[in-house]
C-alpha cells in the first residue's frame, strides 16, 4: 500500500511506494482517491512515465478536458502596479500556461522570444496586475483579468475577486453591486488594516439608501469587525440587526447565519440559558440541513453541558464539533474546533488526546500567525497540558489586537489582568473563568486575600448562571486554601 506524507496539515500530500508506470488495483486507487480529496494536491516523487500512462492514471479520477491556450497572446497587455520611485522592470520565466487555479507557482515553462512596448499610465492606483487580452473567444471584445495572489489559492481568489467587482460597479453604475464591492474590500481588510470598518459603514450606508438585502450580509460583517475590535457587546447588537435585516428581507440563509453567530455572543455575554436554547435549536435544524456554524453551536453546547456537569454531553458534542470542522477544512472553523476541544478534553481527563489538539493548534497557528489571538481559550489548561510557553511563542508572533493582549496576559500566568480586559469588552464568561485560574495561582503563591477576593467574583457569575461544575470546583478549591 502507499505511503501518504501531508506536507501541510490540510493541503497537499506526498505518495510514495507507488509505480505509475503499472494499473493500480481498486483498492489502491481508492486509497489514492481518499487523498486526493482530503489534500487537494498530491505529489509522487521519482514517477518517470510515459505522457499516456499519465493519461490513463488521470482518467481515474474523471474526464479529462482540453484547455485552451493563447489567450494572453501577441497584442494582450499587461499592466503591472508601481510602488516605489524608480522600480526597474524585467520580463523572464516564460510560460506557455498557467492561471487556471494556479497553485504554488505551477504552469507550463517554456522557452520563449518576447517583444515588449513599455509604457507607464500615472494614476491608475492598481494593487495588484491586471491583464487585458486580445482572445476573442467567446468574448469579441477579449477579456479583462484580474489578479490574486495570497498565501493559500482561497486568499488569492478573493482578492481577485474583490478587486474585479467594484470596476463592475463603477462601469455599470451598479448601487448594489458597489455596496457588495465595498462590503468585500472592508471583510478582507478584517484584522489587516486599520480603514476596514469604514469601507463595510460606507457599504451599508449605499445598502439602505438603496433598500438592498445586501445590508444584512454588511451587518454580520461589521458584527465580525466588532469582535476584532474586542466589543462583544456591539458585536451582538449588529448581529441582532442582521437578524431584523435578514427578516425583513425575506433572507432566509443570512437570517438563519445571524441566528448561528448570535449563539456565541449570547454566551459570551453571559445568557446561558438563551444560548443553551438557540444552540438546541440550531443542532436539531441541522439535522435535516447541515450548516457551517453547527460546529461552532455543538462547541458552546459542550461548554456549557461540562459547567453544567453534563459530562458525556459535553464529549460528545466535542468529537461531533471538531469532525464536523475537519470536514469542512476552513482554518476559521478548525482553529476554534481544537483549541476549545482542547481545553474540554483537559476539563475531562483527556490530557493526551487534548495535547494533542492543542499541539495541532499551535502548528496551524504557527503557519497563520494571525489568528494567534484565538489562544485566549486555552490558556486556562494551557499549564496542566505542559503547553504554556510555547502558546506564548505563538500568541507573541500575532499581530496586535485587544484579544492578542487579552491572550498574552493568560499566556503569562496573569489571569488577573486578562479577567479585567475580558470585563472591559463585554465577556463575563470568559471573565469568570480567568478569575477562577487567578484564584488558583494566586493560592498556589500565597496570596489568600487575592485569590479570595478573585474567587468570589467568579462564583457570583457561576452561581448566577447555574454552572454547577465550576462552583463545586471554586468552592473546593476556597476549602483548601483555608
Amino acid at each position: 500500500m502507499p505511503t501518504i506524507t501531508p506536507l501541510q496539515p490540510l493541503f497537499a500530500a506526498r505518495i510514495s511506494g507507488l509505480d505509475l508506470t503499472q494499473d493500480l488495483d481498486d483498492a489502491t486507487f481508492a486509497t489514492v482517491r481518499d487523498a486526493f480529496e482530503r489534500y487537494s494536491v498530491l505529489v509522487f516523487p521519482g514517477q518517470t512515465i510515459t505522457d499516456g500512462q499519465q493519461v490513463r492514471f488521470s482518467e481515474r479520477f474523471g474526464q479529462l478536458e482540453a484547455t485552451r491556450a493563447g489567450a494572453n497572446g501577441a497584442g494582450s497587455k499587461l499592466i503591472v502596479p508601481v510602488f516605489n520611485d524608480g522600480a526597474l522592470l524585467s520580463a523572464a520565466d516564460g510560460h506557455a500556461l498557467q492561471g487556471e487555479g494556479e497553485i504554488c507557482g505551477t504552469a507550463i515553462e517554456c522557452p520563449m522570444e518576447m517583444t515588449l512596448r513599455v509604457e507607464l499610465i500615472k494614476g491608475a492606483h492598481l494593487e495588484a496586475p491586471e491583464i487585458l487580452t486580445t482572445d476573442t473567444f467567446p468574448a469579441p471584445e477579449g477579456y479583462r483579468i484580474f489578479t490574486g495572489i495570497g498565501p493559500d489559492l482561497m486568499e488569492a481568489a478573493r482578492a481577485a475577486t474583490r478587486r474585479c467587482i467594484a470596476p463592475l460597479a463603477r462601469a455599470q453604475g451598479i448601487t448594489e453591486l458597489e455596496a457588495h464591492a465595498l462590503t468585500t474590500i472592508g471583510t478582507a481588510k478584517l484584522q489587516r488594516e486599520p480603514d476596514a470598518m469604514s469601507y463595510l459603514e460606507r457599504g451599508l450606508e449605499i445598502a439602505l439608501a438603496a433598500n438592498s438585502p445586501e445590508a444584512a450580509t454588511i451587518l454580520i460583517n461589521l458584527a465580525v469587525g466588532a469582535f476584532f475590535g474586542g466589543d462583544v457587546r456591539r458585536e451582538d447588537e449588529l448581529f441582532g440587526e442582521a437578524y431584523l435585516m435578514a427578516e425583513r428581507f425575506g433572507d432566509l440563509d443570512t437570517l438563519r447565519f445571524s441566528r448561528g453567530d448570535r449563539i456565541w455572543t449570547r454566551w459570551a455575554l453571559g445568557h446561558w440559558d438563551e444560548a443553551g436554547r438557540a444552540a438546541d435549536e440550531f443542532i436539531a435544524e441541522c439535522a435535516a440541513s447541515p450548516h457551517y456554524l453547527e460546529a461552532s453551536a455543538r462547541e458552546i453546547r459542550a461548554y456549557l453541558r461540562l459547567a453544567r456537569g453534563d459530562r458525556d454531553g459535553a464529549l460528545d458534542d466535542y468529537r461531533r464539533s471538531l469532525e464536523l470542522a475537519r470536514q469542512i477544512k476552513d482554518l476559521q472553523t478548525l482553529l476554534p474546533g481544537l483549541v476549545q476541544s482542547a481545553r474540554g478534553l483537559a476539563l475531562l481527563g483527556k490530557i493526551d488526546e487534548a495535547q494533542a489538539l492543542a499541539r495541532e493548534a499551535i502548528e496551524l497557528v504557527g503557519e497563520h500567525v494571525e489568528n494567534g489571538f484565538i489562544f485566549w481559550m486555552l490558556n486556562p489548561v494551557a499549564r496542566q497540558l505542559g503547553l504554556r510557553q510555547q502558546v506564548r511563542d505563538v500568541v507573541v508572533r500575532a499581530p496586535e489586537g485587544p484579544w492578542k493582549e487579552v491572550a498574552l496576559a493568560g499566556a503569562d500566568g496573569d489571569f488577573s489582568r486578562a479577567a479585567d480586559l475580558f470585563a472591559a469588552r463585554g465577556a463575563p464568561t470568559f471573565e469568570a473563568e480567568a478569575r477562577l485560574c487567578a484564584a488558583e495561582e494566586l493560592f498556589e503563591v500565597g496570596q489568600r486575600a487575592e485569590g479570595e477576593s478573585e474567587l468570589q467574583k467568579a462564583l457570583a457569575f457561576y452561581r448566577k448562571v447555574g454552572a454547577t461544575s465550576y462552583i463545586q470546583l471554586g468552592e473546593a478549591l476556597l476549602a483548601a486554601s483555608a
